[in-house]
């Protein structure tokens, strides 16, 4: 924090992105456990230090940050508990639960953590993705113990001399280990693997579908209007106009479109249902989306048949009908 190219510097138990799943006994002011449920008096923990909240810019429902100093006296303990919890702890607004005690009970006695209050409430944040139900969580601050990682926010436009900042203080303190580090971005892409490669491999096979379909429909207008190019003739003949020949065409391709878009339909919900059932988090299939592809889809089908059409309508009747 003496370097101008540092903003924060947090440490915490769990990289973001990780697995906060460690589960601590309790005691809070006004709350009766279950005691024939053994999990009603266990909560979710994550042990962090004063800028926590600051570096990951959580957001306050109310009460207030962490003072700035790590360590705790007994009695002067802070907590700061997320959404989640004040509702486990039997709480509706997050103005009631500030200022009750709390004391979380780990089971070695040679470590013990300050009781204390509830000094704030904030909004759920994912600390992992979101395949994961936000649990309810207990944030409490610690001097050196837990803080296995370390998160460091750097000024803008003062990467590379923040890194080599971080580097000479590093090294400073542990000459004998390398410098390592990772970007806060790259670690939740990290956890989204699967979907971005998903999303890269249906944006190809998309694509490539697309493309063959096209070719297709190209292919049926081709063999559509060489099979009429008599009727064709003899329509414009009997002075039907070329506006009128091309929406004939298009009109016949068409139906087979919008039959395919009905029978796609329920398969695709059925897919995309059971897909969005691996999150915790998720949208609505809402029908604007349904409405929107069909209405690609046709557009792109005219795209590739109207002007096969418009050539065909367009042809001297005298050739069509000579036409063999």
């Amino acid at each position: 924090m003496k370097y101008n190219s540092v903003l924060f510097v947090s440490g915490m138990l769990d990289p973001p992105g990780g697995e906060a799943n460690d589960m601590f006994r309790f005691t809070m002011e006004g709350y009766t456990p279950d005691e024939t449920d053994k999990a009603a008096n266990l909560i979710g923990v994550f042990p962090c230090d004063y800028s926590f909240a600051d570096i990951f810019n959580l957001e306050f429902l109310s009460g207030n940050n962490f003072s700035q100093h790590n360590r705790d006296n007994e009695g002067s303990g802070e907590y700061i508990i997320n959404e989640s919890a004040m509702k486990r702890l039997d709480h509706t607004y997050p103005a009631g639960i500030i200022g009750k005690e709390f004391h979380l009970l780990f089971g070695n006695e040679s470590i013990t953590i300050p009781a204390g209050r509830i000094t704030g409430v904030v909004r759920d944040f994912h600390l992992s993705g979101i395949k994961k139900k936000v649990e309810p969580l207990v944030l409490f601050k610690r001097d050196r113990l837990w803080l296995l990682n370390f998160v460091v926010s750097f000024n803008p436009g003062s990467e590379e001399q923040a890194l080599s900042d971080i580097r000479n203080v590093w090294t400073k303190l542990y000459p004998g280990y390398p410098f390592q580090y990772k970007y806060v971005k790259t670690m939740y892409r990290d956890i989204y693997r699967s979907e971005f490669l998903q999303v890269k491999m249906l944006s190809a096979f998309t694509f490539t579908s697309l493309f063959i379909c096209s070719m297709g429909l190209l292919g049926l207008a081709l063999l559509m209007t060489r099979r009429r190019t008599k009727e064709i003739g003899l329509r414009k003949i009997n002075g039907a106009a070329t506006g009128e020949m091309v929406k004939m065409l298009n009109r016949d391709l068409i139906k087979w479109i919008i039959l395919s878009f009905v029978i796609a339909v329920p398969v695709s919900i059925i897919a995309m249902r059971k897909w969005l059932g691996i999150f915790a988090y998720r949208i609505n299939l809402s029908w604007w989306i349904f409405v929107m592809a069909g209405t690609i889809a046709i557009l792109i089908a005219l795209l590739t048949i109207s002007y096969q059409s418009w050539k065909a309508a367009s042809q001297n009747p005298v050739d069509s009908l000579r036409y063999e």
